[in-house]
C-alpha cells in the first residue's frame, strides 16, 4: 500500500507548481500596474481629464464637416453629464459644444489645476513642502456663487450669462482641484513608500534564502 500511496504525487506537485507560478506572475503584474499608477498618477489623471474634454470640442467640428453620426454619438454620451442647452453653451464651428459653458469651465479649470500641480511637482520645492488640501469650508465658499447663480436663474430672477457661468464654474473646478490633488498626492506618496518597503523586504528574504542555500551546499548534512 505504501508504494501505491505515492502514485500521482508528481502530477499533483506539477499542478501545484503551475498554479503557484501563475499566481506569482499575476501578482507581479498587478503589483507592477499598481506601482506604475502610484508613480504616475498625476500624469494619468491629467491625460484622462484631457481625454474627457477633447470630445466636447470634437463634436461641433464633426458636425461642421458633415460627420453627423460620430458627432451625434458624442452629444448623446455627454448628454448624461450635462443639459446641453444651446443658450447656455459655447459654440464652435457654428455648433454648440457637447457640454454647457459652466461644465466647460468646471472641467477645464480642474484640468488646469492638475497641470499646475504637475509643474509644481517638477520643481525643487516639492521636497520641502506638500500643499495642504483646501478645506471643505473654503470649497463650499467657492461653490456659493455657482449655487446662487443657478438658483436665481431657476426661479426666474434673471437669466445668467455665459460669462457668469464661466466664472462660477471656474471657482468650483479650481476649488475641487485644490481639494483633491493634495489628497491624492499624499495617498500615492504613501503607496510609493509601501511599495519601496515591500521591495526592501523581498530583497532581504531573497538574500537570506540565497545565503541559506549556499551554506547548505557548502556544509551538507551528513
Amino acid at each position: 500500500m505504501g508504494a501505491f500511496s505515492h502514485i500521482g504525487d508528481p502530477e499533483r506537485q506539477g499542478q501545484r507548481f503551475v498554479m503557484e507560478t501563475v499566481t506569482k506572475r499575476v501578482e507581479a503584474r498587478v503589483n507592477g500596474l499598481a506601482r506604475f499608477i502610484a508613480n504616475h498618477w498625476l500624469l494619468l489623471a491629467n491625460a484622462a481629464m484631457l481625454a474627457f474634454i477633447l470630445p466636447t470640442l470634437l463634436a461641433p467640428y464633426l458636425a461642421s464637416v458633415g460627420a453627423y453620426w460620430p458627432s451625434r454619438m458624442i452629444y448623446v454620451v455627454y448628454r448624461l453629464t450635462c443639459h446641453q442647452l444651446p443658450g447656455r453653451s459655447f459654440f464652435l464651428f457654428g455648433h454648440k459644444m457637447a457640454i454647457c459653458a459652466r461644465c466647460t469651465a468646471i472641467y477645464t479649470s480642474f484640468w488646469g489645476l492638475g497641470l499646475l500641480y504637475g509643474v509644481w511637482k517638477a520643481t525643487p520645492w516639492r521636497h520641502g513642502h506638500r500643499p495642504r488640501p483646501l478645506s471643505i469650508k473654503w470649497l463650499a465658499v467657492l461653490a456659493v456663487p455657482m449655487f446662487i447663480d443657478g438658483v436665481a436663474q431657476l426661479v426666474g430672477l434673471y437669466e445668467s450669462t455665459n460669462l457668469l457661468r464661466t466664472i462660477t464654474g471656474t471657482l468650483v473646478g479650481a476649488g475641487t482641484g485644490l481639494f483633491i490633488y493634495p489628497i491624492l498626492d499624499e495617498g500615492f506618496a504613501q503607496a510609493q513608500q509601501d511599495f519601496a518597503s515591500d521591495l526592501d523586504g523581498l530583497a532581504s528574504r531573497i538574500t537570506h534564502h540565497v545565503s541559506r542555500t549556499t551554506n547548505h551546499e557548502t556544509h551538507p548534512t551528513q
